[in-house]
């Protein structure tokens, strides 16, 4: 992931690796290139707004999850907030409820593939297999149609960036510093602070509503939210975001 942001000059923005690979905000960046302009700028990758004055887009990776995504869909709905969830197909069967009330409460759903697999950056045929799958499932089941991509671990590739664009999806990914690493279960003050020390206008804040293990986010969000209300921030969907 560091070369591939190397010959677009933002390797020096690479903030973590394996797992979560690649925390980056396009804005943070100085004397970009007309190359990296055109990769995250014309509609390929997302990961935050210098526009969007006064917004800022919760985002949650991984679920459904018969426990989490509830919780967090409740402190969501104590604050009329609304967020992203980008989901796993496989997740999907036995938690239809969980995705109806995603959609009910005027959240978005997004693509996360249907296995989760980190290899998938490097087999474009295998990803939009897994893409096509997860969006088949939401179409018949509920109608939805997703518009929005994020590749497992934030992992990209040229290749990758290609085939979403080509399948009609944005590739998303999330604002520098605003990688909570709630899958690995801190305790909720480290969450808090990540995101209240480091967010500014226009950020995608990343979290997680499958963690395997005790999950600090709901409890973190319930102090976030209100205190990014008070500052004056509106809590917006990634299509809201990038519409303005």
């Amino acid at each position: 992931a560091r070369d591939y942001l190397k010959q677009y000059g933002l390797d020096q923005y690479f903030t973590h690796s394996l797992g979560h690979g690649i925390g980056i905000n396009i804005h943070e960046a100085p004397n970009l290139s007309p190359k990296s302009e055109s990769i995250f700028e014309n509609g390929m990758v997302f990961s935050g707004s210098s526009t969007a004055t006064d917004m800022v887009a919760l985002t949650f990776d991984d679920g459904p999850d018969s426990l989490q995504t509830p919780q967090i869909l409740d402190v969501l709905a104590k604050y009329n907030a609304k967020a992203t969830f980008f989901v796993v197909g496989k997740n999907i069967e036995g938690n239809e409820e969980v995705i109806r009330r995603i959609i009910d409460e005027g959240h978005e759903i997004g693509n996360h593939t249907y296995s989760h697999s980190y290899s998938l950056k490097s087999d474009s045929s295998l990803l939009i297999k897994e893409i096509t799958e997860t969006e088949n499932i939401l179409e018949s089941a509920f109608g939805y149609s997703p518009v929005l991509f994020r590749p497992p671990g934030g992992n990209i590739s040229e290749s990758m960036i290609k085939s979403v664009c080509d399948a009609g999806y944005t590739c998303v990914l999330w604002s520098w510093r605003m990688d909570t690493r709630d899958w690995a279960s801190p305790p909720a003050d480290e969450v808090i602070k990540t995101v209240l020390d480091g967010v500014d206008n226009g950020n995608i804040v990343l979290f997680h509503d499958k963690v395997y293990g005790k999950s600090p986010t709901a409890q973190a969000l319930d102090k976030i939210i209100p205190i990014l209300t008070e500052r004056g921030y509106s809590l917006v969907t990634v299509s809201e975001l990038m519409s303005v």
